[in-house]
């Protein structure tokens, strides 16, 4: 029986599947000792098996209803969870196991965003770096971590069921929060690490800004409602710019930037958060509309 189970959502380019699995097939520890689970999520299966991966078939739509797959079928005492567009660092199984099995709980690892061009990053890059994949951050004043690097031993899921498969995003957040209620252990490892690229293009960065928002909401309104006044609070914080630096984020980093680069990432906070704005008002106007949004990325 294995030890790790690899458990890959896909439903997105298959050249980026291929260069995770080439990370995979060279890690530290002997390919012997793991097991590799590709979900294709797609209506219909694209994808077929070989020799170093098993394809699983979920049809149903969504990330978390694709793991929940994989965590049924996976072998392994304990479950490593990344995105078919991460690469793994050699010794990411390695470092993950040796820390999953002295807490026995849930690892958040480090998630390190890579420039496409590190000589010359664009601006929508350089926001990305800031405000996004700060594990540290979310494990430490959010209490979850994403599962684009996310270890959990399988008498967790046992212990507090898995993720909820309603939930198009913030899945990780709900189950991480949920089993820390539970009395898990739960730690950040920096040493766990995966790379994650940047995007650079607009269309496919606001695709997965307003699918993640509108899966927060939808969070929200399933947990208390979303009321006006919801609307009212979030609103403002999302209204003034000159708040950018109020929000969670890199900040070091930024420092470290020049003027003219920050200037261009106040310019893309400023029509980023305007966006967010009529996601908003979309949100509260319609719980069709809202749930249409947690699906953008199936539907564009």
């Amino acid at each position: 029986m294995k030890t790790l189970s690899v458990i890959i959502p896909f439903y997105g380019h298959k050249s980026l599947l291929d260069k995770l699995v080439e990370c995979l097939k060279y890690q530290t520890l002997s390919n012997e000792e793991f097991e590799v689970l590709v979900i294709d999520n797609h209506p219909q299966k694209i994808l077929t098996s070989n020799s170093f991966y098993t394809v699983y078939h979920q049809p149903i739509p969504g990330s978390y209803a694709a793991r929940n797959l994989g965590i049924k079928m996976a072998a392994g005492r304990f479950l490593f969870f990344t995105d078919s567009d991460c690469l793994p660092c050699k010794d990411w199984l390695e470092q993950g196991l040796a820390m999953i099995q002295d807490i026995k709980g849930i690892i958040a690892g480090r998630i390190d965003l890579q420039f496409q061009n590190p000589e010359n990053p664009q601006a929508l890059e350089l926001y990305e770096r800031v405000f996004y994949f700060n594990q540290k951050d979310y494990v430490e004043k959010e209490s979850y971590g994403a599962t684009a690097n996310l270890i959990v031993e399988r008498s967790v899921f046992e212990k507090v069921g898995p993720f909820d498969s309603a939930l198009r995003s913030g899945g990780d957040q709900e189950f991480c929060q949920r089993a820390i209620k539970q009395g898990v252990s739960f730690q950040y490892g920096d040493k766990v690490i995966v790379k994650h690229p940047t995007r650079v293009q607009w269309r496919d960065f606001l695709v997965r800004r307003i699918r993640a928002l509108s899966g927060n909401i939808f969070l929200l309104y399933r947990s208390q409602g979303f009321t006006w006044q919801n609307l009212r609070e979030k609103a403002g914080f999302y209204w003034k710019a000159s708040l950018m630096t109020k929000w969670h984020g890199d900040w070091k980093f930024y420092d470290s930037l020049t003027l003219d680069q920050q200037n261009q990432i106040k310019r893309c906070h400023f029509l980023l958060t305007k966006v967010d704005l009529l996601v908003l008002l979309l949100c509260k106007l319609s719980y069709k509309m809202m749930k249409s949004l947690t699906m953008i990325d199936r539907k564009l």
